[in-house]
């Protein structure tokens, strides 16, 4: 007897079973029962969940597309973090692959930035040792620093200022990252 309702979990132990049996390729199996290789794979590497995160997905707590998100961060622990708050808190799918994203992209932690208004300080730093105004503009993803000028000969006196490294200057940037390593972190 076969059944049509079985969960993920059952599906993949079950796509194990065919492999291990009949000693064939994930690609030959896809083709025998109608799927994509990719979608065999996937409900394969379900099995690499710890188990209680298996048995939230035999329990129906969470789906097989979060599940498959879940295994984007790779570490247990973070799998298990992640899985709690998606039952806890009742995530979409999508909402998990967005904080699956964040969580194992490499520049995660560079993605913790300096709240905007703690940066005044630093531009009134920079305009004075520069004696014009400095202005700090965060993005999602880099910054600017706009200096303002008033001719072309101002201009020459910042770019010599800047390139030769005044001694207030140095003082000044120094304190600047000395301030951006103490100053408290918001995620983004």
């Amino acid at each position: 007897m076969q059944r049509e309702d079985l969960n993920a979990l059952e599906e993949a132990n079950a796509y194990r079973l065919l492999l291990e049996q009949f000693d064939i390729t994930q690609e030959e199996l896809a083709k025998r029962v109608g799927k994509s290789r990719a979608a065999i794979t996937n409900t394969l590497r379900l099995l690499q969940l710890p188990t209680d995160i298996q048995g939230l997905v035999s329990e129906g707590n969470i789906t097989s597309g979060h599940a498959r998100a879940l295994l984007q961060l790779g570490d247990e622990e973070g799998q298990r973090k992640l899985a709690a708050r998606i039952v806890a808190d009742g995530l979409s799918v999508r909402e998990t692959e967005n904080i699956s994203r964040l969580w194992i992209s490499p520049r995660a932690e560079k993605r913790k930035t300096v709240d905007a208004k703690s940066l005044a300080p630093i531009a009134k730093q920079l305009g004075r040792a520069l004696s014009t105004k400095v202005r700090i503009k965060l993005g999602e993803k880099r910054g600017k620093i706009e200096i303002d000028f008033f001719s072309v000969e101002d201009l020459h006196r910042l770019a010599n200022l800047i390139n030769k490294g005044v001694e207030p200057e140095e003082t000044a940037v120094k304190s600047t990252l000395s301030y951006l390593q103490d100053a408290p972190q918001t995620e983004m």
